[in-house]
């Protein structure tokens, strides 16, 4: 007996019809007795608490989601090598399996959230570091607050209110809340005295003059001369 009798789909769908029970009841125990385990029956990790417990949701749904897409590329390549129909149908058939998945391992409700945060951040700590008021959108004001990526963000030095909070252990922690920009009235105390780029609209006939550099402040941080 060869496999390629199932190519046939009237093999293929007796054998399949009369397995597919059996199989979608031993993965639907399979599946609910796994998450049970490992929400309610896994410790917390010392440091992420019960969040950590989102791998046994998330890895299993991304590892089943690349299986999928890997399954999809071997029936197709048959389809088109061998004209087999019905790898035709198991690809057409997985594709919608595959999307789920992968949905599974991608979307969060907060995502939106946690990327808007992040760039909020990023883009307060270039304003802070490099004068720039968060109003001005001219292209200066644009091409500074450019990046190439997070390499850039190396070395630089910018003011944020700091705050303390927890870990998942209790132990304090330092948590940056968010940068501060020149709008803010303490910007200019805090890093010098300098005055303000950023809330200095350039001209359209004349190129800003360059602005001398703060002296040195006695015992000041580094980060704030």
């Amino acid at each position: 007996m060869s496999i390629w009798e199932y190519a046939n789909p009237r093999k293929f769908m007796a054998l399949s019809g009369a397995v597919l029970p059996w199989v979608s009841a031993a993965a639907a125990i399979v599946l609910v007795g796994g998450l049970i385990w490992g929400f309610f029956f896994t410790p917390d990790d010392f440091r992420q608490g019960s969040t950590v417990k989102i791998i046994y949701l998330h890895v299993p749904a991304a590892i089943m989601a690349t299986s999928v897409w890997f399954m999809m590329l071997v029936t197709s390549l048959i389809w088109l090598i061998r004209r087999h129909h019905v790898s035709a149908l198991a690809a057409k058939a997985a594709a919608p399996v595959g999307m789920v998945f992968t949905l599974i391992g991608l979307y969060s409700p907060k995502g939106p959230d946690w990327t808007n945060m992040g760039r909020s951040l990023v883009r307060g700590m270039l304003n802070s570091a490099r004068w720039i008021s968060d109003k001005d959108m001219s292209a200066e004001a644009q091409a500074a607050r450019r990046i190439s990526g997070f390499a850039d963000l190396d070395g630089i030095e910018f003011i944020a209110r700091i705050d303390i909070g927890t870990d998942a252990s209790g132990d304090d922690k330092n948590e940056i809340r968010s940068a501060v920009t020149p709008d803010h009235r303490d910007y200019a105390q805090v890093m010098g005295g300098a005055p303000s780029l950023g809330l200095q609209q350039p001209s359209a006939n004349t190129a800003p003059a360059p602005q001398p550099a703060a002296a040195p402040v006695p015992g000041r941080p580094a980060w704030a001369q």
